[in-house]
């Protein structure tokens, strides 16, 4: 007699181990472009540095789309915010001068014309 804490097989035969099981393959994930994260990183630091890395970081974008669409690597998304983020921060540095310019203008213009 057989013990009755003994495993069994399909076909009742005591004793031939556990059921197979099948692994399936990991699919490879595709590498993240570093390039990109710098891209959103330089956009960033714009902030502080008067625009001139938001700059580095619009042209980087640029590159960086170009060389994604090329390898198939991740970060396209990164690349995408570095532009956005980039030219949002230049437009407004932009515009600050500008208005800067239009407050001096109004304020020693008019002055230089005796009003």
């Amino acid at each position: 007699m057989s013990h009755p804490y003994q495993p069994r097989s399909s076909d009742g035969s005591p004793g031939h181990g556990a059921p197979q099981s099948y692994a399936y393959p990991y699919a490879e994930v595709p590498q993240q472009n570093n390039l990109a994260l710098l891209s959103l990183i330089l956009s960033i630091v714009g902030l502080a540095t008067g625009g001139l890395t938001a700059i580095g970081g619009i042209i980087l974008g640029h590159m960086v789309k170009k060389q994604i669409k090329r390898t198939g690597e991740t970060g396209v998304h990164l690349a995408t915010w570095g532009l956005v983020v980039g030219y949002v921060i230049v437009g407004l540095i932009v515009l600050a001068f500008v208005s800067w310019f239009l407050v001096l203008f109004v304020l020693f213009g008019g002055l230089a014309l005796g009003c």
